[in-house]
């Protein structure tokens, strides 16, 4: 499966930027959902220039779609750590498509 390099979401279209480089970021961020810009941003590299695994990466398109419909559809999450609860909920989602053969179409 490909990562689109736009995304529609509630009828805004999301541009997906892969390969961003992330500077003067605080942590080591793996994606960024702006949806003020409309714009999904993936690292492809950590911030020492290590590449990052395509798992990893779609895993993390996923989390950032999932914030894309959380901020279009007025979905709060009830933790304190939305990022958490998104990560959990991407991962389970990576591994059903993974698990049902999605992953290589």
């Amino acid at each position: 499966m490909q990562i689109p390099e736009e995304l529609k979401v509630g009828g805004h279209i999301y541009e997906v930027i892969q390969n961003y480089k992330f500077v003067d970021h605080p942590g080591n961020p793996s994606g960024q959902c702006d949806s003020n810009l409309l714009r999904i941003k993936l690292a492809g590299h950590d911030l020492d220039g290590h590449e990052k695994s395509k798992s990893i990466i779609f895993q993390t398109f996923i989390h950032e779609v999932l914030h894309a419909l959380c901020i279009c559809y007025g979905i709060q999450m009830k933790h304190s750590d939305e990022n958490d609860e998104l990560d959990r909920l991407a991962e389970g989602i990576f591994a059903l498509l993974v698990d049902n053969g999605y992953m290589n179409k």
